[in-house]
């Protein structure tokens, strides 16, 4: 079963195009770790609640066509790493046990989740030559102000600077 990656809004239709080319850079990213393949790019909101096994990019998706390639390289190593965690089933198991319970809402990810995938993406779009900067490029391009947001900066930041 491939793996699926979705960036909703942004590839939802035809014209939407994304440039640079986000499964150019899946390969590129594909190919610095040596990783037997690549994600599926996936669109549509349908197709995400039927198959519970996308990862969504939040934020501005629109914008992402004029991001710079290494911010859209930090962006996918991020989620990807997400996807290579195991992230996605055991948020998915976690929301459901909590709403069997009667939780009345379900929290985000856990931050050391974040972070770990931000870690893990810095070092591999690094590995995959691009500039360490963009990853703080991507967190400012689609992240709202926020402590949990400051929090994976200031760790990206930290890790780019030492």
């Amino acid at each position: 079963m491939p793996i699926l990656l979705s960036l909703i809004l942004c590839a939802a239709s035809p014209e939407a195009g994304i440039d640079p080319d986000p499964a150019a850079i899946l390969e590129r990213l594909r190919e610095a770790r040596g990783l037997g393949g690549i994600p599926t790019l996936a669109t549509g909101a349908t197709f995400l609640a039927e198959t519970g096994g996308c990862i969504r990019i939040p934020g501005a998706l629109p914008d992402m066509g004029r991001w710079p390639e290494p911010a859209l390289a930090f962006a996918l190593a991020h989620e990807w790493s997400h996807l290579r965690s195991d992230h996605p089933r055991r948020l998915r198991a976690a929301r459901a046990f909590l709403l069997a319970g009667g939780a009345g809402s379900v929290p985000a990810p856990p931050l050391h989740w974040e972070l770990a995938a931000d870690a893990d993406a810095l070092e591999w779009i690094m590995e995959a030559g691009y500039p360490p900067y963009a990853a703080l490029d991507a967190l400012d391009a689609y992240a709202q102000p926020s402590p949990r947001q400051w929090a994976r900066r200031i760790a990206l930041a930290r890790a780019i600077g030492g």
